[in-house]
C-alpha cells in the first residue's frame, strides 16, 4: 500500500519552532509558541500537529493540528 503524507504536512512546512501562532479554540483565540512538531494517528490516519506552549499564560502546553495555526510572528533565523 502506498504511504501517504500526514494530513496537514503542507501546513507544517510553512511553520517553524519558535513561531508565535494564533488559533481558535471554542470561540476564543489562543496565542502560543511552537516548541515541537509531531505526527499522531487519528482514525487510522497520520496527522501533523504542533506542540505549543502558552504565550499569554492561559494554558500550559497543547497539541494543535498544524492546519489550524496562523503565524503572527516568525522566529528569527539563526545561521
Amino acid at each position: 500500500m502506498e504511504q501517504k503524507e500526514p494530513f496537514g504536512s503542507l501546513a507544517t512546512k510553512r511553520l517553524k519552532i519558535g513561531d508565535l501562532v494564533l488559533w481558535k479554540n471554542y470561540r476564543c483565540d489562543k496565542l502560543g509558541i511552537i516548541i515541537d512538531f509531531d505526527i499522531i494517528m487519528i482514525g487510522g490516519r497520520p496527522v501533523s500537529v504542533a506542540r505549543i506552549v502558552s504565550a499569554d499564560g492561559s494554558f500550559g502546553q497543547a497539541d494543535v493540528f498544524a492546519i489550524n495555526l496562523k503565524v503572527i510572528s516568525e522566529a528569527p533565523i539563526e545561521e
